[in-house]
């Protein structure tokens, strides 16, 4: 890509994508397409690579070449205008690619596509910035078809499970009962690893988020 004049571009060299690769890229720019092979291990990549550039907070859109296609054949078969051509117009953000894709795999199948809104949520839940988590759970209840507020409540239900394993000591967390209406429907399994703090940071957290939905 760099011979055909696509300098701000690197390459994993064949290897998994890494965490210090990652930190790496993050230094120099927080918006990256990640460009995978078509093939079944390419597009098997390309899901787990995004999760971990996700992690590191930045940007990101996909492009997957036609199968049997890399990089390197692709820009050789159609130049490098050609090339510029498709990666602008095949590139999808992470939610649209990772959703499709695994929805092409569940079909019809209810008990898979329940497996499809948790695998996207956990891509979610990864994203920091809680303005484009809530684009996002937008955008995941339009592909996916379901109410918006089943997403956040699956979302809520991640960051309960994970505050539980970082809190050591804590086997029964208590139960608080919150409110529930058309709005906060995403609020009914609401937990925390103890009485204290955690609960009140999570109290506090849902009112930030939720805050333009009313609570009568």
């Amino acid at each position: 890509l760099y011979q055909g004049g696509i300098k701000n571009v690197v390459a994993s060299s064949g290897t998994s994508l890494t965490e210090d690769q990652v930190k790496l890229i993050s230094r120099i720019t927080k918006n990256v397409t990640v460009l995978y092979d078509g093939d079944k291990a390419g597009i098997n990549a390309a899901i787990r690579g995004t999760d971990m550039l996700l992690e590191s907070g930045l940007n990101i859109k996909v492009v997957i070449f036609p199968d049997g296609h890399d990089p390197d054949s692709y820009i050789n078969e159609v130049g490098s205008e050609g090339f510029k051509n498709y990666v602008s117009g095949s590139a999808k953000d992470f939610i649209t690619f990772k959703t499709e894709i695994l929805l092409k795999d569940a079909k019809d199948d209810p008990i898979q596509n329940a497996q499809v809104i948790r695998e996207v949520v956990n891509s979610i839940a990864k994203i920091k910035d809680p303005i484009q988590r809530s684009l996002y759970f937008k955008r995941c209840s339009q592909l996916l078809e379901i109410d918006e507020q089943v997403i956040i409540s699956e979302y809520n239900k991640i960051q309960l499970d994970k505050r539980k394993k970082e809190t050591p000591g804590n086997e029964e967390p208590e139960n608080i009962n919150v409110p529930e209406t058309d709005h906060t429907q995403a609020l009914n399994a609401l937990k925390s690893v103890d009485a204290g703090e955690l609960a009140e940071k999570e109290i506090v957290r849902i009112l930030i988020e939720y805050s333009q939905f009313p609570l009568d």
